[in-house]
Formats: C-alpha cells, sequence, structure tokens
C-alpha cells in the first residue's frame, strides 16, 4: 500500500505544483485588491484542500476516460462490472477497506474549516457525493465501482470530522480564527469540486497532446 501512494504521489507533484504557481498569483491580486489584508491561513486550508481532492481523482483513475475517448477500440462496455454486495472480500483483501478510509479522512478534517454552517451534516454529504461522483465515472474506466469504497470512503469522512472536533476542543488553533473571512469572499462548496474535476482533466488533457503515448 505504501508503494502504491508513493507512486501515486510522484504523479501528482507536477499537478500540485501548477495548482501552486497558478495559486499564489491569484491570493496576492485578491491581497491587493482587499487593501493589502488577507487570511494566509484560510487561503493555505483551500490550497491544500484542492491538492487533497485532485490526489483522490488520481487514484480514483477517472482520467482514463481521456483515454477510452482517444482510443475507444480499447473501451469494451461489456467488460463493465459493479460490486453491491457489501464486505464481500472483507477477509480476503482487508487492506483495500483500511486504504479506503484513510484515503478520506483527509476530507472530514480539512472541510469543515470551509463550510462556515451545519459542518458535520454538509461534510458528511459532500464526502458521499464526492465518493459517488469517483465511483459512477470508474465505470466509465473499465474499473469497477464498489459499494465496499462508498461505505469505507464515508467512514473515513467521519473519522476526519471527529478528529477535527477533537483537535478544535483540545488546543488553542480556534475555528473563528481560519474562518475569519468576509461572507462576500466565501466560495460556494461545489466551487472546490469543479475546479478540482476540470484542473485535473484539463492537465491530462494537455498531458496526452504533449505525449500522445502517454496513459492516464
Amino acid at each position: 500500500m505504501f508503494g502504491t501512494v508513493l507512486y501515486y504521489l510522484i504523479r501528482i507533484l507536477p499537478m500540485w505544483i501548477c495548482l501552486l504557481v497558478f495559486s499564489i498569483p491569484l491570493v496576492l491580486f485578491l491581497i491587493q485588491k482587499n487593501g493589502g489584508k488577507g487570511n494566509w491561513c484560510y487561503w493555505a486550508i483551500q490550497y491544500f484542500f484542492l491538492s487533497y481532492l485532485i490526489f483522490v481523482l488520481q487514484i480514483g483513475g477517472i482520467t482514463r476516460i481521456l483515454f477510452f475517448l482517444q482510443n475507444p477500440v480499447y473501451f469494451k462496455p461489456s467488460t463493465m462490472t459493479v460490486n453491491l454486495i457489501p464486505f464481500v472480500d472483507l477477509f480476503s483483501d482487508p487492506s483495500q477497506y483500511f486504504a479506503n478510509i484513510l484515503l478520506f479522512v483527509p476530507f472530514g478534517l480539512l472541510f469543515p474549516f470551509l463550510a462556515p454552517k451545519n459542518r458535520l451534516h454538509s461534510t458528511l454529504l459532500w464526502g458521499i457525493g464526492f465518493s459517488c461522483s469517483i465511483e459512477v465515472l470508474q465505470a466509465f474506466c473499465l474499473r469497477t465501482p464498489d459499494i465496499n469504497d462508498l461505505l469505507m470512503n464515508t467512514l473515513g469522512v467521519l473519522l476526519g470530522y471527529f478528529l477535527f472536533a477533537f483537535f478544535q476542543k483540545q488546543t488553542s488553533f480556534k475555528y473563528k480564527a481560519v474562518q475569519k473571512v468576509p461572507s462576500s469572499k466565501k466560495h460556494k462548496m461545489e466551487y472546490y469540486f469543479l475546479f478540482s474535476y476540470l484542473f485535473i482533466f484539463l492537465f491530462d488533457f494537455f498531458t496526452m497532446i504533449a505525449d500522445p503515448t502517454s496513459n492516464p
């Protein structure tokens, strides 16, 4: 499992660098527009959350859709499979369950900083929605959408949120210090997910143009 994570971290590094290069001028522009004032902590959490979303999408392999669009001969709908049986391989491959839980812990930990109201409710709903979107798209990547992935991802979101709540109570790092951003400057939550999907697809699209032999 560690080798797999390292492999994806290496693959995702150029995307994170591009995201950082894109983010810095934007943040500086917003600071200048706001009279030289800005909440660096809040913007840092936004960057880390977007980086995390892009990392999860990369692991989910959803950009393989681009490969099949470019090479439709390899797409065979007859091979599409879906697993709707919970815990069917719990004892034969428990590490996969553990990995899916860990993968979504950062979601539950970071998302509440960006959601000012109904944090537990919205964190859980957005986490489930994000996981569902990946599972649905995986069907078109000839990967197997799995109900177990959705269940374990949801559990990971809950664990992450409980960590967020625990640190809020046990440390001096208060939520209000991060969330103190004018309401007019707050972004709707769907923008984060739309941006992450758009970013990773555009990045892989231009990568395929530069190197037609590449396979997302």
